[in-house]
């Protein structure tokens, strides 16, 4: 596919400029310390100069039971920037830890490795978004139980976060549209009505929801077993099979193994060595999103976001080795699997959607080819950014009288044989109810073969 820069007008008067990259991350970022209602909240941009000014914003307070010579022991502990979670800070604030299995016994509680993986992985994000690469992180605090209570008690389209990505996170229905979104969460195959309710909000936005796959998905504690072939049509994974055939799936992606954050802890402490001897481990969801966003550095487009690498991670970088075989089964089940080989950083050679592959007797048809890549995260991300330009010319004041010549207009569509456009052909209609719907020919066949993409964006109310 030509990578070729989409750069748009508003209104004929207005400089053209390009649409960035823009990720919307949820997480337990005040791990339970949020008070306010989920309605209430707001979007937070982060950036590497900022970031610890964000981790102070949310004011992180742990309450850590330890154990002690005459019983448990509470420990509270203030997190006010990345640093206070590193050992040097934490002994130099509660010198009581230079104990070395005090500090060890820190160093492993849940709640504390659940604050420093979430902060440490949307660290790692950022760092892979400064400012001047077109890439912008935006975070909103919320667990996946008060998204689950707002979706029981409101239809999807009227949820705060469907409202949130309606107005583009800007609070404006002409301000930059999401381009995925990312959850620090897990899922697994008893967690699916979450994910059956969040795919139509995301297929309205145009923005993929991606978080991580929980081993429980394979019966599994952890991903040291992963080599093993699953068994995913049992009764308890009826749910995740029937979101697989739903419309909206292919806006549904579930990443793993974890991704190593940092090495081991050798703590010299009291001159003895103090360590947790577990590592820390980031919710696969964020490599995917440092991919987007190293794609959009380097192509403008964050669907290259596979064959690349991430490179500088700790060793060895995975929870678990994917070999190519099992990168192929868990690909057809509807994962994304990050694979790291001897000698090579890790990386995502496929990207697909939970959405199934068609069925046989459709396999070789234009429909059949059309609807298994609309199922692959690259080609999809390709239709979307055209659908995000559609969505913010579409609030601007001037009417849009032809969506599909404006397109053309913009670069993304051009039916010259040698032209450089990634479309050859685009078809918009409106409907009623403010959807656009969008069939976009590739320029580059998909093994020879003809394909359309397609998606259905919700316009912005007026447009």
């Amino acid at each position: 596919m030509p990578w070729t820069p989409l750069r748009y007008r508003l209104r004929a008067d207005c400089p053209a400029s390009e649409l960035p990259n823009r990720l919307l991350v949820l997480g337990d970022f005040s791990l339970g310390g949020d008070a306010s209602p989920l309605a209430e909240r707001e979007p937070i941009r982060v950036e590497p100069a900022t970031f610890d000014d964000v981790l102070a914003w949310h004011s992180v307070r742990l309450k850590l039971d330890l154990p002690g010579d005459d019983g448990p022991r509470r420990l509270k502990l203030r997190i006010n920037r990345l640093a206070d979670l590193d050992p040097p800070a934490l002994l130099e604030a509660h010198p009581a830890l230079r104990a070395p299995e005090r500090l060890a016994a820190v160093l492993r509680h849940p709640r504390f490795r659940a604050c420093e993986a979430t902060w440490r992985s949307l660290r790692a994000l950022v760092d892979h978004a400064a400012p001047e690469t077109g890439n912008e992180i935006r975070l909103l605090s919320c667990t996946p139980g008060e998204l689950a209570a707002a979706l029981r008690d409101t239809p999807p389209q009227e949820t705060r976060l469907a409202a949130l990505l309606a107005q583009h996170l800007d609070g404006l229905p002409h301000g930059t549209p999401a381009a995925a979104i990312l959850a620090d969460w897990t899922f697994g195959p008893d967690d699916v009505a979450l994910l059956e309710a969040l795919a139509p909000i995301a297929a309205d936005a145009c923005a993929p929801f991606i978080a991580g796959a929980s081993p429980a998905f394979f019966g599994l504690e952890d991903f040291a077993g992963l080599a093993e072939h699953p068994n995913l049509s049992t009764r308890r994974h009826a749910a995740w099979q029937r979101l697989r055939d739903s419309d909206a799936a292919n806006f549904i992606g579930l990443a793993l193994p974890r991704f190593r954050l940092r090495p081991d802890y050798r703590v010299d402490a009291a001159g003895r060595a103090a360590s947790e001897g577990q590592g820390m481990w980031g919710n696969a969801a964020f490599a995917v999103g440092m991919r987007l966003c190293d794609a959009f550095a380097e192509r403008r487009w964050s669907a290259a976001l596979t064959g690349g690498a991430l490179a500088g991670l700790p060793v060895p970088p995975t929870e678990a080795t994917v070999t190519e075989a099992r990168e192929w089964e868990l690909c057809h089940e509807g994962f994304i699997p990050l694979v790291h080989r001897a000698g090579h950083p890790p990386g995502f050679d496929s990207a697909n959607t939970c959405r199934r592959a068609p069925c046989v007797g459709l396999q070789g048809s234009e429909e059949g080819v059309s609807r298994r890549l609309e199922g692959r995260l690259p080609w999809l991300l390709r239709a979307t950014r055209l659908a995000h330009h559609l969505m913010r010319r579409a609030a601007a004041p001037e009417p849009l009288d032809d969506p599909g010549a404006w397109l053309g207009a913009i670069g993304a569509v051009d039916g010259a044989p040698d032209g450089d456009a990634p479309f050859t052909a685009a078809t918009v209609r409106l409907d009623p109810a403010g959807r656009a719907h969008l069939a976009l020919t590739p320029r580059e066949p998909y093994q020879g073969a003809p394909c359309t993409l397609r998606v259905s964006p919700l316009l912005p109310v007026g447009s």
